[in-house]
This record gives structure tokens, sequence and C-alpha cells, in this order.
């Protein structure tokens, strides 16, 4: 993924008058819009130093700072609210584009005295497009100070830099929201929600990408994309929800299937209706992917008393027994001490006791109870009832399962039915992934469809993950870290042994579930998946001329199975490089193969005459990778050749 850069800063034009007396001092100030989720944790998180206020949801934002000010100015203001691109939520009411002219003599106030000040307003998508920077360059003009905002989501592990001196370290690294108000969406590299590329939050779901993607990060004609959020109607009676897409849709409301239409279309419109409540909140996700030509995806609900509109977000509720009192805008609240915060409950060190784990609230969500000195967590398929490839999410959450973050990803193949007999993958997260996490639900998806897994405590620190489909896992803490290193990265798409020197011998096993004798190799890459020819030519995946580039460059250890069996293998490889996978079909001779005769783990360079790519080799647990050997994914059950293996 691209490195952009995440702030947008414009300089100081000082207008100061040289008759000015007054000396403000170089405090801090930092005020919270009331809406903000979870705002008593960031308000106990406030580093030393800082004087602190909250906007009253009920009043004029932009009136109360200005009186703030008045009594208490600054050369350091932070705005801590809902963003969007060319505008913030301040109070009841907005700063944006359109009213920046109305609130100018307000704004002109805010710094009058102030020499060189600074306004950060820690809000998502700020300076999004010719809006977000429209906005910002002309609120830097009008309030005379340098504006830090964002042009992408704040919140949920990534901030601004200038966070680091307001918040505490873990203040920042376990809030888990963001400061927005929108559909939060994630945005996959394929079809199948398996690959997630990033995630963003959209003020409404209304999308024309032609023949491109929604980020540069993302493959055309590919991809998907979840959204997720909830809707607050104004009205009591039967909504009418119409998706427009061009591919594949599908969308819940209240937790109700309404529209049912994953199959390829131009782009078409699909009705649903459901019985809906006013002022009432209910959760609402939309699944869409993309098979190739044009890429549309629009929502709109309509009623006897709503016009046909775009669907737009509920608006984040405040919290009624949120223990954090609004400032009242002439008086306004005295600063937090974030000297002496209240002093969370004392826990014995426990780096030397064993992990625990335990059922948190209802049945589908894990609570790590004590991590101790655990060193992994583990996830071994034990039964798999899929019929083609699914998707095994985990999630970190709350003990309600709510605020997801998903923080690991593997594919799952069959393995009952005499299909890959004794094959049980386990896939792990690090110490280090564990961490801040407190919660974690796991969630199976198989062509769009999801199920949590239930939890079956099996009495001996282990627990089993039951899912709709039959298919069952165990997890357990493991004090000992693998002997082996995972070396996938990146959904299967590089063998990574740049930690490793010298030598390695590796050792594994093949099963093949395919008609075709496949061979599998591997290549020398870079990093990103690009070859070099004998000349220093540099290939990236999907250029011509990389299939010859990457052929030249195998390491010719020729893998091989043998149908409904399981073949051992051992290989040696050599440290400090990085590796690409191609599947030759059905055994073809690399050297001559065409290109729909060679399979890549670089998906770029799996390309079809309409010029749409596909992902064929897929990871299955650590150092686990199954291959789709058909054209254009064929049944998608990726176990034609499923390789294992481990450093000896």
């Amino acid at each position: 993924m691209p490195i952009c850069n995440p702030t947008s800063r414009f300089p100081t034009h000082s207008q100061n008058s040289a008759q000015q007396t007054a000396v403000v001092k170089p405090v801090s100030t930092i005020i919270f819009d009331a809406h903000v989720d979870n705002l008593p944790m960031l308000l106990a998180g406030v580093a030393t130093g800082a004087n602190t206020h909250v906007l009253s949801p009920d009043q004029d934002g932009i009136a109360q700072i200005t009186t703030i000010l008045q009594q208490a100015p600054t050369t350091s203001l932070t705005l801590v609210a809902h963003g969007f691109s060319g505008g913030i939520n301040l109070g009841a009411s907005t700063l944006e584009l359109n009213n920046l002219a109305q609130y100018a003599s307000q704004l002109q106030a805010w710094f009058n005295l102030a020499d060189s000040p600074q306004l950060t307003l820690m809000a998502c998508n700020v300076a999004v497009g010719n809006a977000g920077a429209e906005f910002v360059a002309k609120l830097q003009a009008i309030s005379n100070a340098k504006i830090v905002a964002s042009n992408r989501p704040i919140g949920n592990g990534y901030w601004l830099p200038e966070a680091t001196q307001l918040f505490e370290a873990a203040t920042l690294q376990n809030y888990r929201h963001t400061l927005a108000d929108g559909f939060t969406g994630e945005y996959y590299n394929d079809r199948e929600f398996g690959e997630l590329a990033l995630t963003r939050v959209d003020s409404s779901i209304d999308f024309d990408w032609g023949d491109s993607s929604p980020d540069e990060s993302i493959e055309p004609d590919t991809f998907s994309v979840r959204w997720t959020g909830k809707i607050e109607p104004k009205f009591s009676e039967t909504y009418t929800f119409k998706t427009a897409s061009d591919d594949g849709v599908r969308l819940w409301v209240d937790g109700q299937l309404i529209i049912d239409q994953f199959v390829d279309q131009g782009t078409t419109e699909h009705t649903g209706t459901i019985e809906l409540q006013a002022d009432t909140q209910y959760d609402i996700r939309l699944d869409y992917y993309e098979g190739g030509g044009g890429a549309v995806v629009r929502l709109f609900w309509s009623s006897a008393s709503l016009p046909e509109e775009l669907v737009t977000p509920a608006p984040e509720a405040v919290d009624p027994v949120d223990p954090v009192d609004p400032v009242d805008p002439v008086d306004p609240v005295d600063p937090v001490d974030p000297v002496d915060p209240a002093e969370p409950p004392e826990t014995p060190a426990n780096d030397d006791l064993d992990g625990l784990l335990s059922a948190a609230t209802g049945d589908n969500v894990l609570e790590i109870t004590r991590l101790g000195n655990a060193q992994v967590f583990s996830l071994t398929v034990e039964i798999s009832k899929i019929l083609t490839v699914g998707s095994l999410k985990i999630f970190s959450t709350d003990e309600n399962g709510n605020n997801r973050t998903q923080i690991g990803a593997f594919s799952v193949v069959e393995n009952e039915n005499n299909v890959l007999p004794d094959f049980t993958p386990t896939f792990n997260l690090l110490r280090n992934d564990l961490l801040s996490v407190t919660h974690l639900q796991f969630e199976l998806e198989e062509k769009g469809l999801t199920s949590l897994g239930k939890l079956e405590d099996l009495g001996d620190g282990t627990f089993s993950l039951v899912f709709e489909d039959g298919t069952q896992l165990t997890t357990a803490l493991k004090d000992e870290v693998p002997s082996s290193p995972n070396l996938l990265q990146d959904d299967a798409a590089i063998i990574d042994l740049t930690n490793l020197t010298g030598t390695v011998s590796i050792s594994g096993e093949i099963r093949r579930e395919a008609s075709m004798d496949n061979l599998v190799d591997l290549y020398v890459t870079d990093a990103d998946g690009a070859v070099f020819d004998t000349m220093g030519n540099k290939y990236m995946p999907g250029d011509a001329g990389y299939q010859a580039a990457a052929i030249s460059n195998r390491l010719n250890i020729n893998l091989t199975g043998d149908h409904g069996k399981t073949k051992s293998f051992d290989a040696t490889l050599t440290g400090g490089m990085h590796l690409g996978i191609f599947v030759a079909v059905d055994g073809v001779d690399p050297e001559v193969a065409t290109t729909d005769q060679i399979l890549f783990s670089h998906s770029g360079e799996n390309k079809d005459k309409l010029g749409r790519t596909f992902d064929h080799i897929k990871t299955l647990g650590d150092n686990t990778f199954g291959v789709e050997d058909q054209a254009r994914l064929g049944d998608t059950d990726f176990n034609d050749i499923v390789i294992s293996f481990n450093v000896a």
C-alpha cells in the first residue's frame, strides 16, 4: 500500500498588531465535542498541562469555543470531534466550507492575541478532496492560525502526530473508535472479503468508480467492500431500500437480509422493504463486489413521508449517563486535572502466570482474562465443511462484541469427505498482537454469507469454536513461540526469509485434490514482488515480460503431489531474500508456458483477456497455502494443491 501524506498543514500568516500587549500563555487547550465515542476514556488520557473542555451538544459549538477562548486564550487549540470532507461537527452546529463566512468574526477572535497560533482539527477526513483543501485554506486565512488537519480517518490506531503530545500513549493505542459520523467501509483486494486493503469512513454509499478502483492499493475489477453502520429513520412506517450496483450486492437492515443479488450484473436496481420505527437506530450492512467492467454501488431509501434520497448514517448519540458534564459556554468547565486521574484498579503482576481464556457476554465473545506469559494465541482447524474457500476473520472487540477491529485472517478449505484427510492447519497470533486486546470474536465467511463462532469450553484452557455449517476450530493460549516462524506474508504472496541468514532448510507436506498434475516452484523477488532480468531490468506483476523474468529467477524446487495422497518433501533455501510462488498448471514446462498456464502468488500477474486479475494462492494457516488451478478461479475450492512447511 502506498504511503500518503497523512496531514495537511498550512503556514501561519501573522497579522497581529504591534500595539497588542496581552500575553497568551503557551498552554494547550483541547475542546471535545460531546458526540465523540467513549469520551471519558479520551478525557482520562489527556497528558499533563492541557486545559480541557467539553461542548454542550445542544448549543452552537463555534459560539461556545469563542467564549472559552475569550476567557482563557491559547496559542495551541485542538478540536476533537467528528469530521467530514470540508467540515467538522461542533456541538449543535457544523463548521464547514459553506458557512465559514457566517462565522468569520468569531473565528478571527479565536487567536487575536496570539503569536504563531496553531489549530489542530483532530477529526476524520477534514482535508479530503478539493472541498477539504479549500476549507482548510480558508480557515487558515480567517483564523490567522497554522491548521493541522487529516485527509484520512482518525482514531482506531491512527492519529495526527500532535496527538502524541496531548494524550497518553496507552490511550491512543487502546482507543478503538474513529472520529467521524458515517458508514465504516472495509475495502478488500479480492471478491471474497479476504484480503483487507483499507478501512475508511464514508458519509454515504454513492460511488461510480468506472473502470478504476476506490484506492491505489486496490486492484480494479476484483475487489469487494463491506459497509456497516447505523441508520435512524424519522418516521414510523414501511421503508423501501434501493440499491443500484454493478456487480453483486447484499443488504441487511436490523439483521434482516432484504436485498440478495450477489451476482455479476450491469448497473441494476433492486429493492427491499422493512418496517422501521422513528427515532430508533438500526444496524445496517451492505456487501458489494466488483467482478469486471464498470464499478457502481449506490444506496437509497424512501417511505410514504420521505422522498427517495441517499441513505445517511445516524448521528452519534450522546450517552445520557456520560459522567462528563458539558461545558457552559458562558462559564467553561474547569480543566481536567491530568496529574491525578481516577486510579485504575490495581492488578497484580502476572507475567509469570499462565494465560487464561474465558467466555464473555453471550456465546461468541472470547475474553483474554489474563495474557500472563502466553506467547501466542493459536487457532487450529479441526473440521471444515467449507465447500468453496472460506475466510476466517479474527476481531478485537469489547465484551459485548462491539467496536470490532480485524487483527487477523486466513482462508479455510474443506477437510472432510476424503478431501485433504488429516489436514488441520494452525494460525497463530503472536504476543505483540495481543497486548492491547481484551476480547476476541471470530467470523467465518463463505460466498458473502457469514456466521459467528459459538464457544464451548473444553475444560483444559482451550475453547472450541463451532460455526453454522459445522466447521469447528480449537483455540488456546500457548507459552512457547512456534519453533518455525511464519514466513508467509500478504496472503501467501511472499515467502519472507529476510529475518533468516545462511542456508534455510525446510520440510513439509504436499496434498493434492485435483486431476491436473500441477508443479509448484519458487522464484526470487523484491519486497514488492518485482523481478529483474539478466540485464537488470525491473518488472512488476502485470508488466509485459514479468513471467519470463520470474521463470528465469526460479529455484527449481519443483514440488508435485499425488492425487488424494499426502507427500513429504525437503528443500534448501537461502536466507535474506523474498520469494514468490508460481504454479505450472498440469505440469507444463514453465520455460515454454503461455500466460494462462502459469499462476503466480502475486495476483497482478494473473490476468484474463479482459484484464481482470485473480488471486489463485491463499494462506490457509501458518506456512500453509492452497492453490486454485482453474481459470478465473473455477470452483474456488483452493485445495488443488496444498503445501505446508516448517523451517527444519
